[in-house]
């Protein structure tokens, strides 16, 4: 099960809010691709309850067209410098270290869930094999 993205199949024609039900810190962290490709316009992301976000509301306006793949995915910026700074001295606020583990914890997730399968390549038990020089095999 992902643990950064929901995947819809769009009924189209009217505005409909898709829910996204996966943690996120900023409503700015969630994207929306259709047919794989980015929507930036017309999208309304509505973050449902307090901080930590848990669920958001995501409208199009207009709809996409009906059969279209939605993926609804979180993004969480790493291009800005982490929000949280401490001071020699300072006290380490229980929610200033939770909010430090959930940004990484996001986006090690992800990471990993961005990061594709190619081609050929080797099973995990043949990687183990090559490390401890028992793999006998010539492909790769």
């Amino acid at each position: 099960m992902a643990d950064s993205f929901q995947l819809y199949t769009v009924g189209g024609g009217t505005v409909t809010p898709y829910t996204f039900s996966k943690p996120f810190l900023r409503s700015t962290d969630i994207k929306v691709e259709i047919n794989g490709a980015a929507r930036t316009s017309g999208v309304t992301i509505t973050p449902g309850g307090s901080y930590p976000y848990s669920t958001a509301a995501v409208a199009l306006d207009p709809d996409a067209s009906s059969g279209d793949e939605m993926k609804i995915y979180r993004d969480t910026d790493v291009t800005s410098v982490l929000y949280k700074d401490f001071a020699d001295g300072s006290v380490l606020k229980a929610v200033d270290l939770d909010d430090i583990q959930r940004y990484l914890l996001f986006v090690s997730q992800e990471k990993s869930e961005t990061t594709k399968d190619y081609e050929g390549a080797l099973p995990l038990g043949h990687i183990k094999q090559i490390v401890t020089g028992a793999y006998g095999g010539t492909e790769m």
